[in-house]
């Protein structure tokens, strides 16, 4: 989506009477809070990818996530998840996980600058 406001209307039929409802939303342009974003000490192309990042056959048992953040920017929370959406562990900025044999794990960070919360996240596949 472009960033701008768009105006969505739906029109809709109840019995005989005809209802409309409408809304404005706004798309913000993407905001950049990283100088960098490191797994296992390898940068990672944020370019590539704006808030979502695959390691695809990953061979190691552990690994590690290490964010540099811009100024005024910083994470406020974490969340660790299976391929099955349960929350199996809360990682913490440069610090070691487990990764399954033969699983699918999800890594997510909350990250603010104090008006714009983004969300971004890495999957590891084992």
């Amino acid at each position: 989506l472009k960033p701008g406001k768009s105006k969505i209307t739906v029109k809709y039929k109840l019995g005989s009477k005809i209802y409309s409802v409408s809304a404005t939303y706004t798309v913000k342009a993407y905001p950049s809070p990283y100088s960098s974003i490191k797994v296992n000490g390898a940068k990672i192309n944020i370019k590539k990818n704006k808030y979502y990042y695959d390691v695809n056959n990953y061979k190691k048992t552990t690994a590690k996530v290490n964010f540099k953040l811009k100024k005024g920017w910083k994470i406020i929370d974490s969340y660790g998840y299976d391929q099955n959406g349960n929350n199996i562990f809360t990682p913490k900025n440069g610090e070691n996980f487990k990764v399954p044999k033969g699983k699918e794990v999800y890594v997510f960070f909350d990250i603010t600058n104090g008006k714009d919360v983004i969300q971004y996240g890495i999957r590891f596949i084992r």
